[in-house]
């Protein structure tokens, strides 16, 4: 195993400690020169004992991908904490099969490959995985991948953030609706369907926090609604509603029928909020998305395909608040 030494530490009252790391498999290598000395690197305690070498995994403490990674440790004595830079290792995926732009690494058992909007392949695998290991399962996905890419290239990625400056375009309910800037207006933020938006001029910076709300509070009022309508007919009851801040996910239904929406929801149109109000709602009697559980939401909501090719299309353009 090929390491790079990077960083000697050591004073009157502590022993020097030596300090490798290996770009090819993420592992630190740290060398004691006191039996029994004590000391952390990173986030994995391990104990040093006479001239002994000791190996330390530090893939949770790095992100991948970039084309420069820095790294740095703390060592851990009677003294007190030393932080030693471990340096810079520039093109750390060097080498990696081309169709691959990172690799996370995480407590899973198995490996996956994600390709994100916008094209951004990205391989997940287990801690101790080796790179041969994740080559010859790039190498063996390669076709699907290619496919994926070129379907996953024509999507636009999300990630846009939001704007707040005066007479930029706020998305509510699939609507863009223009926001003004005032002196004062009741709570720092009020919305009305002739005027728009209207922001609080001394409170721009916490123009965010009061969208948030906004549609937090949005989302609970329509999400009721929905839940009126449908739980009573359907005979479902819902155990409780709450409002979450998930990005990736537009509600969930628990194993004790809660239903979860995120406040993002609010930026919908109504026909898609409906949807998903009635997708959360029909788990409550089927936990799983078995055909009887697409059967009973087309019972329910007979157009809900429609409403969910729009999601699939264009629920990831949504702006970042």
């Amino acid at each position: 195993m090929y390491f790079i030494p990077v960083g000697v530490v050591g004073n009157e009252q502590t022993p020097a400690i030596w300090v490798g790391f290996s770009p090819f498999t993420g592992l630190a290598k740290v060398r004691g020169y006191e039996r029994s000395t004590p000391f952390q690197f990173g986030h994995k305690g391990v104990e040093a004992g006479l001239m002994h070498t000791k190996s330390v995994d530090l893939r949770s403490d790095r992100v991948l991908g970039l084309p420069t990674c820095a790294y740095s440790a703390g060592v851990l004595c009677k003294t007190g904490m030393i932080k030693v830079n471990i340096g810079t290792i520039n093109g750390y995926n060097q080498g990696m099969h081309e169709l691959i732009d990172e690799i996370k690494y995480s407590k899973r058992k198995t490996m996956a490959i994600e390709v994100k909007p916008g094209g951004k392949v990205i391989v997940r695998a287990p801690m101790s995985t080796r790179r041969s290991i994740i080559e010859q399962f790039v190498r063996e996905k390669s076709g699907w991948i290619t496919q994926a890419k070129a379907r996953m290239i024509k999507i636009t990625p999300g990630n846009v953030q939001q704007a707040y400056h005066d007479g930029v375009q706020i998305l509510y309910l699939g609507r863009f609706w223009k926001l003004t800037h005032v002196d004062q207006v009741k709570n720092g933020l009020s919305f009305s369907s002739n005027k728009g938006f209207i922001l609080q001029k001394d409170r721009f910076d916490e123009a965010s926090k009061l969208f948030i709300t906004f549609y937090r509070e949005e989302t609970r009022r329509l999400a009721a609604i929905y839940i009126d309508q449908y739980a009573p007919k359907w005979g479902l009851k819902v155990r409780s509603l709450r409002i979450t801040s998930a990005k990736t996910r537009w509600g969930s239904c628990s194993g004790k029928n809660a239903l979860n929406f995120s406040y993002r929801l609010a930026m919908l149109p109504l026909e898609e909020f409906e949807y998903v109000v009635v997708h959360e709602l029909a788990h409550i009697r089927h936990h799983n998305h078995a055909a009887v559980f697409w059967n009973f939401v087309a019972q329910m909501l007979p157009d809900y395909q429609k409403r969910r090719l729009w999601l699939k299309q264009n629920g990831r353009k949504l702006p970042i608040i």
